[in-house]
């Protein structure tokens, strides 16, 4: 868990699986706090199962109460959703800079190849 001084960061951007997303993503709701945020990053080396584990994703993401999400990568780009889906971790950050989060608890997560760290420096 990491204070920024504007948020505070819960970093997992290094690993993503469908079951440790899903329990990153469950275990996050858990938590207290008003203003929750989720930024999620593809999950890699799914093959024939990308599109059914992302969808899974979005299926758990719409039964929680987040006050954002951000997904970022291929594998949520053809699913259909109400949110917000960036090509790349660039993308967002373009996003975040004239977006800016502030005050709110953020669970970062996706896997090493989406490069999520890059969003850190702005949130």
């Amino acid at each position: 868990l990491i204070d920024t001084g504007r948020n505070r960061i819960i970093m997992d951007a290094y690993n993503a699986n469908p079951s440790s997303m899903e329990l990153a993503i469950r275990n996050f709701s858990r938590l207290d706090g008003e203003k929750k945020v989720v930024i999620l990053g593809e999950m890699f080396e799914l093959g024939e199962y990308s599109y059914e584990e992302h969808s899974r994703i979005i299926t758990l993401l719409n039964s929680m109460n987040f006050c954002g999400v951000f997904l970022v990568g291929k594998g949520f780009e053809n699913i259909t959703n109400s949110y917000r889906v960036f090509e790349n971790s660039e993308d967002l950050v373009g996003f975040i800079q004239n977006n800016p989060i502030e005050e709110a608890t953020i669970l970062v997560k996706g896997s090493r190849g989406v490069k999520l760290e890059k969003v850190y420096d702005f949130l």
